[in-house]
C-alpha cells in the first residue's frame, strides 16, 4: 500500500498547489503526491518549471492528479 497526500487540500498559498509543503509531506514519509491540475494548468510556464523541478529534487514522486475543474461555488 502507497500513502499519498491532496497537496492542495494544505495549500497556503495563492497559487493553490500546495507546493511549499512537499519537502515536509516527503520528510513524513508519504509515497507519493497528488498536484492539483486546475491550479497548474493557470500557472505561468516559469512557474510550472519550478513545481517541476521542487518536484525532482525532492524525492517523492507526484503519481497522479485531483481537481480537474476549476468551478468555483457561490
Amino acid at each position: 500500500m502507497k500513502f499519498g497526500c491532496c497537496l492542495n487540500m494544505v495549500a497556503t498559498r495563492p497559487d493553490g498547489t500546495g507546493i511549499e509543503f512537499l519537502g515536509k509531506i516527503a520528510e513524513l514519509g508519504y509515497d507519493y503526491v497528488e498536484l492539483p491540475l486546475a491550479e497548474m494548468t493557470a500557472l505561468l510556464d516559469e512557474e510550472f518549471e519550478e513545481i517541476k523541478k521542487t518536484v525532482e529534487r525532492s524525492g517523492i514522486r507526484c503519481e497522479t492528479c485531483n481537481n480537474f475543474s476549476r468551478t468555483r461555488y457561490a
